[in-house]
């Protein structure tokens, strides 16, 4: 074979490749690229339930306060609020044979409340829809009926954590009693959706603007509900998982998802893909590594840290105050440039190009998009297989990037 013949031979291949994954490297080059980093960290689980919460959402503020970026903005914490948690002495009461719930405006709760309010008039915590509990409650109770922990759980002595129902039971979206789960009619997901956010409404005096929800599962019938209740931002893990399959797990995946990417009823979806949890032993040094990558990649870095680093263990409650504290001082250090923003103004930024968020020079788009594609391991393998990631390797210094695709 020529040197020609040959030559065309392997243009073809990537040819063949670029086309195998168009859909793929399509997605990396629509997706926006920031300016500069973005830290916000998103925190779920708060509102009805144990009022040790009050104490740990007030170490939190003093922590997230003494902190500022170049704009003058405080670090956020949004918090994915829920609404109602079960009210274990009604439903001890009847022997468990009905539900009743408390909910978070219950004066029980008004110390919760209280630091959620304050937290955001200091400008440091933003509210997020959750949902009304963080299950549902039908499902609960069926499943109390062959499971005695979920039976002792619903008629426990104090406010429970849902932290200690079976994953599976934790997915409000779906029913998980049996499993693989099954979808609720779109009529039940609609009364459910208008109940929890008029409850919202009644409880921070406005609908939702932002929902995440729980365990990451939802479908199609509830963004449409969503959407007719005032949520205009969904988080999102990077896809839509719809159910939970035969051995309880997130499954069902029907949609791949882009920060700015769009619902079919028109909210804009974000990506929630860093994860940081000082109890399972994540450092601030793992924090600011996880910052530096989604800032080379160009994308903003949502960090999920759930409610129970701060609440039920003091030690780890602790430990994980000065892991955020240690964190921001450590990631200001690194990045000077960071933004600090809620989760709904960096999806307006990004849906909308704004210009001191969103990057518009095609030069540095095409560099970030060449880095993303690299972490497309199926194709990153084949393109290393073919060459044609030497020739990616090759345009990345001559724009006289940095990046290692090979550092793998």
């Amino acid at each position: 074979m020529s040197m020609t013949a040959a030559l065309i031979a392997v243009v073809g291949i990537w040819l063949v490749l670029m086309l195998a994954y168009c859909s793929r490297l399509y997605r990396c080059w629509r997706e926006p690229v920031v300016h500069n980093p973005v830290l916000i960290f998103e925190s779920d689980d708060w509102g009805a339930g144990p009022l040790e919460q009050a104490e740990a959402l007030a170490n939190l503020r003093s922590v997230l306060v003494k902190y500022k970026d170049q704009q003058g903005e405080h670090p956020i914490m949004t918090l994915g609020v829920v609404l109602a948690i079960a009210d274990t002495e009604r439903i001890r009461s009847e022997n468990c044979n009905d539900y009743h719930a408390m909910l978070l405006t219950h004066p029980k709760f008004s110390t919760v409340h209280e630091q959620i309010r304050l937290g955001v008039e200091e400008g440091v915590f933003d509210i997020q829809l959750h949902g009304r509990e963080h299950y549902w409650p039908s499902t609960l109770m069926r499943a109390a009926e062959s499971t005695p922990s979920v039976r002792s759980w619903l008629m426990s002595d104090d406010l429970p954590y849902t932290e200690d129902l079976p994953s599976p039971l934790q997915t409000r979206w779906t029913d998980a009693a049996f499993l693989p789960s099954r979808f609720h009619s779109p009529a039940e997901t609609e009364l459910a959706v208008n109940e929890e956010a008029e409850l919202f409404k009644e409880c921070f005096s406005a609908l939702p603007k932002v929902a995440v929800a729980t365990t990451f599962v939802w479908n199609r019938d509830v963004e449409q509900a969503w959407a007719r209740h005032g949520v205009e931002v969904i988080v999102t893990p990077g896809v839509r998982y719809t159910l939970r399959d035969e051995r309880g797990q997130p499954s069902g995946v029907d949609k791949w998802i882009c920060n700015a990417d769009k619902s079919d009823a028109g909210q804009t979806y974000l990506v929630r893909d860093i994860y940081f949890e000082p109890m399972r032993g994540h450092s601030p040094g793992r924090l600011v590594e996880d910052v530096k990558k989604n800032s080379i990649l160009g994308r903003a870095s949502l960090v999920e840290i759930h409610r129970i680093n701060f609440i039920r263990d003091s030690q780890i409650a602790i430990s994980s105050l000065k892991a955020i504290d240690d964190g921001l001082e450590a990631i200001l250090k690194n990045f000077p440039t960071i933004r600090f923003m809620t989760t709904y103004d960096l999806a307006k930024a990004l849906a909308s190009g704004r210009e001191d968020v969103v990057e518009h020079c095609f030069i540095i788009r095409f560099r970030v998009w060449l880095r993303r594609v690299s972490e497309i391991n199926e194709f990153y393998g084949y393109a290393k297989w073919t060459g044609l990631m030497l020739v990616f390797w090759v345009m990345m210094k001559l724009l006289g990037d940095e990046w290692r695709l090979s550092s793998r």
